[in-house]
């Protein structure tokens, strides 16, 4: 079993400078995440954590719990030998006028189809039973259609904050000339 939460990157962590609605997330997150562990009696916490965050909620509450913890993004080079490192980029920049696209997420669905793979490849050599893997909400239900494509393993999505899942999402990609543009296979989350 898959459990898969999807939240927003920006409560994975506690920063110093976290505004009292955002402990309140951050909290609510930590909750989840501790209830989902003991309740399904998770054996690996697998999580997306981005490049250079600190110590996030879910490695803390698997140091915790006593349960095994992985970070299953790639970084560096990585992102060169798996050819997504301009979609990623691209992504960043399309942030900047987030506006444009009428989205609450941008999603590079080549590039996210391949992290979420790798994610996938890792949590499968851990071979455990019961997984918990926390990421990004725009990742949650493409996720949740590979473990059930490759696995005969259950996959359950949620999202915290529950808002997020009638969230829109817009998949980019790049042209042939680099410049970022929108597919007509957009949606929520």
């Amino acid at each position: 079993m898959i459990e898969i939460l999807g939240t927003c990157h920006n409560i994975q962590y506690k920063p110093k400078d976290a505004t009292a609605r955002e402990i309140e997330l951050m909290d609510g997150l930590e909750s989840i995440i501790r209830q989902l562990v003991r309740g399904q009696k998770v054996k690996l916490l697998a999580e997306e954590g981005l490049e250079g965050f600190p110590l996030t909620t879910a490695r803390r509450v698997a140091e915790e719990e006593c349960i095994r913890y992985e970070q299953v993004d790639i970084f560096g080079h990585d992102l060169d030998l798996a050819g997504i490192r301009p979609e990623l980029q691209a992504r960043e920049r399309a942030w900047a006028d987030l506006d444009k696209w009428h989205a609450d997420q941008l999603r590079f669905p080549r590039a996210d189809d391949i992290r979420e793979n790798l994610w996938l490849d890792k949590i499968e050599k851990a071979s455990v039973e019961c997984v918990l893997l926390v990421c990004g909400w725009a990742h949650a239900r493409p996720l949740s259609r590979k473990v059930k494509g490759r696995s005969c393993k259950a996959a359950e999505v949620m999202f915290f904050p529950e808002s997020l899942q009638h969230s829109t999402i817009v998949d980019l990609y790049l042209d042939a000339q680099g410049v970022v543009c929108a597919s007509r296979h957009s949606g929520k989350a």
